[in-house]
């Protein structure tokens, strides 16, 4: 959800699934959450390896130094 977040777009939206048929899948209640709207575009801190983007309702990270390990952080704001 981090990664969608990082890069998402205007009218962009979030999908999950493993195939056309895919019946192991369920419904998470991270996508009924409302993360706001992007106040600006992600940034790129090369010291950290993180991405970060802030929203109205939330603030997000996501860190791939690793490549093989990225770390996704979503913190909400308070209202």
């Amino acid at each position: 959800m981090a990664a969608f977040l990082i890069a998402r777009g205007e009218y962009s939206y979030f999908m999950a699934s493993t195939g056309w048929y895919d019946r192991n899948f369920k419904w998470q209640p991270e996508y009924d959450v409302d993360y706001g709207k992007p106040l600006s575009d992600a940034t790129y801190d090369k010291d950290s390896g993180a991405f970060s983007r802030s929203y109205t309702k939330c603030v997000v990270t996501l860190n791939c130094a690793d490549p093989h390990a990225c770390q996704g952080k979503i913190v909400m704001k308070e209202s």
